[in-house]
């Protein structure tokens, strides 16, 4: 038994860890990344801030719990039994969407984006039709968050340019490598500032848990 709970915190050290390193990398793009004209664009990783709006005005999607007029949304299902949580579904659905900063415009393609534009999180009852209509094995209550972006809303954006059919494209070549958000870029430092820190204190104490454990057998 006591060998199962050492193997348990080991595993919970390591992947706190790992979290942690993700978190810093990123805050470390972040704070190096310096902010680019769309008109200065080219080939390569950049940071713009710019006015989020759909290529073609009249189309839009519309959010499955927020039931929101929006550009892009993305979901993510999960569900806590017994203190364990399991992610049930992750998905995300926009529409042919650009940029522009008043240099100019580029294309940008939401899927597989990191997103820090939460503006929806709860429980609900998984009688929704939108969670009916995934199929998911589930009953009871799940916890939903859904990120949005909206037409016309001011959005910083980090990763890949890419050029496609003629023209530059903001888009993500590996998973992880785009960052979105509708938060300011400081707002951003502080939020990921926070999340090292919260993180960090988790690998000290499971860290230390071992260290303690190690000494004392």
């Amino acid at each position: 038994m006591a060998l199962l709970t050492f193997i348990v915190f080991c595993l919970l050290d390591f992947i706190f860890l790992a979290i942690l390193i993700s978190k810093i990398r990123t805050l470390k793009r972040i704070i190096d990344t310096p902010t680019t004209s769309i008109k200065d664009l080219k080939p390569g990783r950049h940071e713009i801030i710019g006015i989020a709006n759909a290529v073609d005005e009249t189309e839009i999607v519309r959010s499955p719990f927020s039931n929101l007029p929006c550009l892009c949304f993305q979901v993510n299902i999960s569900q806590t039994i017994n203190k364990a949580t399991e992610q049930l579904y992750n998905g995300c659905e926009s529409v042919k969407s650009k940029v522009s900063d008043g240099t100019g415009s580029v294309l940008l393609d939401f899927r597989h984006a990191t997103f820090v534009s939460t503006k929806y999180e709860k429980k609900v009852f998984h009688d929704k039709p939108f969670i009916q209509s995934l199929n998911l094995d589930v009953s009871g209550y799940v916890d939903v968050v859904e990120s949005i972006i909206m037409a016309g809303e001011e959005i910083y954006v980090q990763g890949p340019v890419v050029t496609e059919a003629g023209q530059y494209k903001i888009m993500t070549v590996e998973r992880g490598t785009l960052l979105i958000s509708d938060k300011s870029e400081s707002e951003l430092v502080a939020s990921y500032k926070l999340q090292c820190i919260q993180v960090g204190i988790l690998v000290a104490i499971f860290s230390i848990t071992l260290l303690i454990v190690l000494l004392l057998y």
